[in-house]
């Protein structure tokens, strides 16, 4: 009897969260009556045995199942029911409550209506903390920032924290959401540093943990943390320790890839609360044989609703890109300023200096009033440097003398952007800039383009030896670079003008 007195919480906080949903109680017949009274309460099922009850249970289709009892037939009933989203209600070790019982040992232990609650949080209630790991390259660190956005709007948790390298921290700090430094290059390596952080995130009392970079070493920091949810994927060196898994599909770009991990949990306040389940993951399609064909299950994100989607934002008040443009000495109303970024952390991705330099030279021409700006990190001065030199003195060189907080900022006053497959692609498209890539060792298919009406790739698509690996090299495997070496300036100019020509046509 107490118990069930104890559900009135339990069936307002289902409403308040999900208002157009329809709730369904099973009871024992005595307590039906007065279950049957509570107004955010649409149906009462009667207990008649398992047996039967299974029999009736199982005719109807059920989004969510939340067993609130925790015994051996309610925890039967539900493992045959099919539904999304399942979870059982802990109670207290019953080795505790022998303790409590036997040898009168008492202690501080959470309300029984505080226990229901964190059962809600496969329904997305109650989910307070919620952190995200991504602590891979900063392209995949830029395209986690779609991830981040659509939790605030669909969880609206308390608390969202990313754990990320600490030279990618200014891509989230700038977007304002709270950082947990993890510089597994240096302090961090190894079991010291894994520990570490572990720590960090168990003192962080987290409801929830994302994982979109898929290394055994995430998914191990989120399970050896202690945090409830743990939402990854299938394809996951380390899948085994997420307790939700959605599928990784090569043909969707990483963004929309990224954002299915909210697959897994219904969204707060929604006219679509549940969702029909995701279809079944077919052999292949999860783990990389093959890179396109596939058939993408509808993403939750704003990149699949409609391309061309800003990741970053850049308030229009904001003076500090206009300091920066003015300290290099750059005008952004009255020129035309074009964006390169020859640098790549990997060789084997970084087109050519020369053929860099070339197009450069006739975007020029065309452009009468342009001017060519190099951007890159430190890594990337030399290079960058080296352009310069071929360029003369209508270029800017920014390579190491801006930082990651407020490149995007600077970035935004571009006209054009062209690039190789590098973090500085993925912000340029994310602000909207048309974006020209170039295309070596890598594929659109991987998922990692720049995405948009305003972008194009560049690529030799049928060289048998493409793609050689997923992220690039130091060295060409076969040592001809043709991948890279076939791709002309000419092409890369008739990319220019074809996206330039599309931002400024009217239907644009």
């Amino acid at each position: 009897m107490g118990d069930i007195a104890l559900l009135s919480p339990v069936f307002e906080e289902i409403k308040r969260a999900h208002p157009t949903c329809r709730v369904s109680c099973l009871v024992k017949g005595i307590y039906a009556d007065l279950v049957s009274r509570h107004p955010a309460l649409d149906e009462v099922i009667v207990f008649q045995g398992f047996w039967k009850t299974l029999r009736l249970l199982r005719q109807r289709q059920w989004d969510a199942v939340i067993d609130l009892h925790g015994v051996l037939r309610t925890r039967l009933i539900a493992f045959f029911l099919p539904a999304r989203w399942k979870t059982t209600y802990k109670k207290e070790d019953v080795l505790k409550r022998w303790g409590m019982v036997f040898l009168n040992k008492t202690g501080p232990a959470p309300h029984t209506i505080d226990r229901y609650r964190t059962a809600l949080a496969v329904l997305g209630i109650g989910l307070n903390k919620i952190v995200v790991l991504q602590t891979a390259f900063l392209g995949d660190a830029v395209l986690t920032l779609p991830l981040l956005k659509l939790i605030q709007e669909r969880l609206g948790p308390e608390r969202l924290s990313v754990v990320t390298r600490p030279e990618h921290a200014p891509v989230f700090e700038r977007e304002s959401f709270e950082v947990i430094k993890d510089d597994k290059r240096a302090k961090d390596s190894g079991w010291s540093g894994f520990w570490r952080l572990v720590n960090v995130l168990r003192s962080g009392s987290y409801d929830a943990v994302l994982v979109p970079h898929r290394s055994l070493r995430s998914a191990a920091m989120a399970w050896f943390a202690g945090i409830p949810i743990r939402a990854g994927f299938f394809s996951s060196a380390g899948w085994f320790f997420f307790n939700r898994r959605v599928p990784f599909v090569w043909s969707e770009h990483d963004a929309d890839r990224n954002m299915r991990l909210l697959e897994t949990f219904p969204s707060k306040g929604s006219n679509q609360n549940f969702p029909n389940s995701p279809r079944p993951v077919k052999r292949g399609e999860d783990k990389g044989e093959g890179f396109e064909g596939q058939t993408p299950h509808p993403a939750l994100s704003p990149l699949a609703q409609g391309e061309g989607k800003k990741i970053f934002g850049v308030e229009s008040g904001d003076l500090t890109p206009l300091r920066l443009w003015r300290s290099f000495g750059a005008d952004t109303e009255k020129e035309f300023l074009i964006g390169m970024a020859p640098g790549s952390k990997w060789p084997t991705k970084r087109w050519p200096v020369q053929h860099f330099a070339e197009t450069a030279g006739r975007l020029l021409d065309t452009h009468v009033n342009g001017r060519i700006v190099l951007t890159g990190g430190p890594e990337d001065k030399e290079l960058c440097a080296q352009t310069a030199v071929l360029l003369g003195s209508k270029t800017i060189n920014t390579a190491g003398r801006v930082g990651l907080g407020d490149l995007p900022g600077l970035m935004s006053q571009l006209r054009l952007f062209v690039t190789n497959d590098s973090g500085p692609m993925h912000i340029a498209s994310g602000l909207g800039v048309p974006t020209v890539a170039v295309f070596g060792p890598t594929v659109r298919g991987f998922g990692f383009f720049p995405k948009g009406p305003d972008s194009r790739v560049v690529e030799i698509e049928d060289l048998a030896c493409r793609p050689c690996s997923l992220h690039g090299g130091k060295h060409c495997p076969r040592g001809h670079f043709l991948c890279m070496r076939l791709i002309t300036p000419d092409r890369v100019i008739d990319a220019c003008e074809n996206v330039l020509k599309h931002e400024n046509s009217p239907v644009a």
